[in-house]
């Protein structure tokens, strides 16, 4: 099955809209589903990583500045939003350091077993999507769910997890329930 959620996501990294409002050196983050309604569209941050790497080989992350979001499976992209305007507070796109790249999960694979687990998590995304927000899950169907969090746990960074958290709660609260309460769905 081809990866529409990897191709979504370098689709609109390399949006134009983007391209003109985003320095290209920033990272767009892993995708986190969101619905509103019927539609369900896929969020992302944006935050940059320092260039220079520390005596244990790390590079830093920065404070997450941009989100933006597209409306899935189409890739339309549907929200711009620097987050110091929400906020009221200013956030430099190299301003505060929250964490580290790569994290102690990734840090002793291989870049191709990194890789490989990158692109699983894309994978895991799709195969979650059409899942979001049912209670009525087979056992299958939540070993779906259960996948999709661990390949998340290890790849994603932890210090962007409340950021991505803040993306979609009723997402991570879906997930929470589902994987607590197994046997009552």
């Amino acid at each position: 099955m081809p990866n529409k959620v990897e191709q979504l996501h370098n689709e609109t990294r390399h949006h134009p809209a983007l391209k003109s409002l985003v320095v290209l050196e920033s990272t767009l983050s892993y995708p986190i589903p969101c619905r509103c309604g019927e539609q369900v569209y896929l969020r992302f941050l944006i935050f940059d990583k320092g260039r220079t790497r520390n005596e244990a080989g790390r590079l830093p992350i920065y404070r997450p500045y941009v989100r933006v979001s597209v409306a899935y499976p189409e890739g339309r992209l549907v929200e711009y939003v620097e987050l110091g305007f929400e906020t009221g507070q200013e956030i430099r796109r190299l301003g505060e350091v929250i964490g580290e790249y790569p994290h102690a999960a990734l840090a002793g694979l291989s870049f191709e077993a990194a890789k490989a687990r990158r692109t699983a998590l894309f994978y895991n995304t799709q195969q979650v999507l059409p899942l979001y927000g049912r209670t009525d899950l087979t056992g299958e169907e939540l070993e779906c769910v259960r996948i999709y969090w661990e390949t998340f746990e290890q790849v994603a960074e932890p210090c962007l997890r409340p950021y991505y958290e803040a993306l979609s709660p009723s997402f991570f609260a879906w997930l929470k329930a589902c994987l607590t309460n197994p046997v009552s769905r």
